[in-house]
């Protein structure tokens, strides 16, 4: 929170006060606000409500990532690039360890119900013709 001193002339009824928003260009960014209020008045005058307002700042960043206006309508793994992109920078090494969890089930699913009974299932086989020499 900042504090700023705003000065009314007389007659004044409007005074415009300059805050400073900052654009990240590379990162898109949501729609965000903020409140102001007075808590103090000097000299003559009295607060008349409401003594807090609101302000909204709308974001022309476009979603995902900034992507550019030529791409918006794009369609398919141009489009899913922006997607991907604007989770990685949001999710940082948490989107990496997600995309590991996700490909370890097919290929757990790949070694261990495939791989491992053909082979069981093999020397089994083999042991019962009696032609695995390592099952005796």
């Amino acid at each position: 929170a900042r504090t700023h001193q705003v000065t009314f002339q007389r007659g004044q009824d409007q005074v415009a006060l300059p805050i400073p928003i900052i654009d990240h260009k590379d990162t898109w960014q949501n729609t965000y606000w903020f409140q102001a209020r007075i808590v103090s008045l000097h000299g003559a005058g009295q607060l008349a409500e409401p003594v807090r307002a609101t302000i909204l700042v709308l974001d022309e960043d476009t979603w995902p990532n900034n992507i550019p206006s030529s791409l918006r309508n794009g369609k398919g793994v141009s489009l899913l690039r922006y997607f991907i992109q604007a989770d990685r920078r949001r999710r940082g090494r948490r989107w990496t360890k997600t995309m590991i969890a996700m490909v370890f089930l097919p290929v757990h699913s790949l070694l261990v119900s495939t791989l491992v009974q053909k082979i069981l299932v093999d020397h089994a086989v083999a042991r019962m013709m009696n032609t695995d020499p390592a099952w005796g």
